[in-house]
């Protein structure tokens, strides 16, 4: 029996072309960057991953807790770097093809490939953080949704997408707190692409949103993560800065915690370092969590109060911060 196969119709030569320059760009920044590279932050989540440290949230565990399962289905540290990049790759690939599809341009579907390469993009991506698996997966729902937006409403397509989508939202925003700007439009687009009405638009948005700390609350308590009173890092960020050495004594912190932040407030005047301060302007090692814990309640207090005391201050130090992160002309 003669086999007959009809040619390739250009569009769908198109579609593998666009499918093998997301094939190629996975591959090659999978071989140069394997096994992944990693900070102090992502050896700390592997310990977790691994079972070799308690689960805190000094980090979120929704990343600990993913590389987990995933190292329990490969057996491979580094399977969480394939996953992290098939979602990067995967996602400009499919904005790539429904470009091609939706505008019968090659060139425009290309477009997609220019950001995944651009080099504060793809050198990223092939580090273990908890930024770029967030980024990774909000690409992944962008694209989704971009499929979404020209899908027929209620079918079992556009189910499949909202269902995705809601997923990768609610994990993501596990994985950051402030990833919440780029959920929320994210969310109401998931909504609007499935609903037909505004209202049931918005409701479902707002649920999104809602799941996110419910979830994160919800696996804090399954696998009881040790709550290390991580905020009262940017609160000892801000109270160096806005207070006085002579309103720090006075304040009602206790005398462990004031001693801990004048130590902080010169070391860092010193060094000319804004925040981050409970790394880089004390040299009590890790007295920090200690303190933070244990005067935590005392410390949250001092903080509201000083920022409603002196809101310009605390407006300044902030724009202050932003500005140095956004130059990067030294440490910020």
């Amino acid at each position: 029996m003669k086999l007959s196969f009809k040619p390739l119709s250009k569009i769908h030569k198109h579609y593998i072309v666009l499918a093998l320059i997301a094939l190629a760009g996975f591959c090659f920044v999978l071989a140069s960057s394997y096994p992944g590279f990693h900070n102090l932050d992502s050896i700390n989540q592997l310990q977790q991953a691994q079972g070799k440290a308690p689960l805190t949230d000094w980090h979120p565990p929704a990343m600990a807790l993913l590389w987990r399962f995933l190292i329990f289905i490969t057996g491979s540290v580094s399977s969480l770097l394939v996953f992290q990049l098939l979602a990067y790759w995967l996602a400009f690939g499919l904005l790539a093809i429904t470009i091609r599809k939706q505008t019968g341009s090659l060139k425009l579907a290309l477009l997609p490939f220019v950001i995944a390469i651009l080099p504060s993009s793809i050198v990223l991506s092939g580090i273990y953080l908890k930024d770029v698996l967030m980024a990774a997966l909000l690409c992944l729902v962008a694209a989704l949704l971009y499929i979404g937006s020209y899908t027929k409403k209620k079918t079992k397509l556009a189910l499949i997408i909202f269902i995705v989508s809601t997923i990768l939202i609610i994990y993501s925003g596990t994985l950051r707190h402030n990833a919440l700007p780029a959920l929320i439009p994210l969310a109401y687009a998931a909504s609007y692409n499935f609903f037909s009405n505004n209202r049931k638009t918005l409701l479902a948005a707002i649920a999104i949103i809602a799941l996110v700390p419910v979830s994160m609350k919800v696996t804090e308590k399954l696998y009881d993560v040790k709550d290390l009173k991580i905020t009262a890092t940017i609160m000892v960020d801000d109270l160096k800065s806005i207070l006085t050495e002579e309103e720090i004594m006075a304040s009602t912190m206790a005398t462990e915690t004031k001693e801990y932040l004048i130590e902080v407030k010169r070391n860092c005047a010193q060094r000319d370092v804004l925040s981050h301060a409970f790394l880089d302007c004390t040299n009590k090692g890790g007295d920090f969590r200690d303190v933070s814990i244990n005067d935590y309640d005392n410390i949250k207090s001092t903080w509201i109060n000083s920022i409603l005391d002196k809101p310009l201050t605390y407006i300044q130090f902030r724009l202050s911060v932003f500005w140095r992160f956004m130059i990067l002309t030294k440490p910020y």
